[in-house]
């Protein structure tokens, strides 16, 4: 039988510990997330030089803003 609060607990309340593995499993997505990201960012960046479209860090600056107002739609 499962325990029972009687303030009605969310699920971390009996097992506290969940709640900094969940928050450390989401932390370590999101910095893997991030690490592929940058390293796919990077190699079309190189690309976009190399093609003579113009400067790595343009292209970088570039696609990062299409992103952001892509988001703010």
């Amino acid at each position: 039988m499962r325990k029972q609060s009687m303030i009605g607990g969310g699920e971390f309340e009996f097992e506290p510990h969940k709640l900094e593995e969940r928050f450390n499993n989401r932390q370590t997505f999101l910095q893997s997330a991030k690490a592929e990201f940058i390293r796919d960012l990077n190699k079309c960046a190189m690309e976009y030089q190399a093609q003579g479209l113009g400067t790595y860090e343009s292209c970088r600056e570039d696609i990062v803003r299409a992103l952001v107002m892509e988001l703010r739609k």
